[in-house]
């Protein structure tokens, strides 16, 4: 395992596991975006899409461990910095959006590290890595993305240490969840072909477009399904299939 062949086999690995699950992630995080929420193919996809980015996450922070342990190129050491907290990123907010799901009908705040942990890696995390590009020389990519991880996961503990007002509101956290999550879909799919577009695979546009577009995504969706929840007697979720069910 020390030969430098066997490292660069390891590294090709993460990045083939990275490649294939993101491949996956990419084809289906769109199907429970359309289809009947609750129902069987939103669930049966939510499930497959939440599995692949798990593999994706994965493989992202391996293959950044192993650069930031072998690798000799200041540049790409802190690209991987940079790349492990955007997986951090992501796993936190899809993690969020599945545990709405497994605890909707909580009627207090939540003590459960499942909930607390992730969100609050996040907004530490968030809050170093905004103070690293701020120390680094006004490094935009790490000011913007750590600033957003720093309030999301502010949010989401605020979220779990309160008591639920809405009975709808674990709709509201798992949308916001997923759909951040799949921004992270999206925006890697993105970076990954820059270049053949002419864009700078660092560059602002193609990193912050996305996450524009699904921010207002989700202001749109929360109007969409806050009107059709106050219609009385409509049925907007199957409450109690496959990953819904509590």
């Amino acid at each position: 395992m020390r030969g430098p062949g066997t490292r660069e086999l390891m590294l090709n690995a993460w990045r083939m596991a990275h490649i294939a699950a993101g491949a996956v992630a990419l084809a289906t995080f769109w199907i429970p975006l359309v289809t009947f929420k609750g129902g069987r193919i939103h669930c049966g996809a939510g499930l497959v899409y939440a599995w692949s980015m798990l593999v994706v996450v994965v493989a992202a922070i391996g293959a950044a461990a192993w650069r930031l342990l072998y690798g000799m190129d200041t540049a790409a050491r802190s690209r991987s910095v940079f790349l492990s907290f955007i997986a951090l990123l992501t796993f936190a907010a899809g993690w969020n959006g599945l545990r709405a799901l497994r605890t909707k009908r909580r009627a207090g705040p939540s003590a459960d590290p499942l909930d607390l942990l992730p969100s609050a890696a996040l907004a530490f995390g968030g809050a170093a890595m905004a103070l690293w590009g701020l120390a680094s020389g006004f490094r935009l990519l790490p000011m913007i993305f750590g600033t957003l991880g720093a309030v999301l996961g502010g949010q989401q503990l605020a979220e779990w240490r309160s008591t639920p007002t809405d009975p709808h509101h674990w709709v509201y956290q798992h949308l916001r969840g997923m759909i951040i999550a799949c921004i992270g879909t999206v925006t890697a799919f993105l970076v990954v072909n820059a270049r053949q577009v002419g864009l700078a695979t660092f560059g602002v546009t193609v990193w912050v477009l996305p996450g524009i577009a699904g921010g207002i995504g989700i202001g749109v969706l929360r109007g969409y399904y806050g009107r059709r929840f106050a219609r009385p007697g409509e049925v907007v979720i199957a409450q109690d299939r496959a990953m819904g069910a509590s």
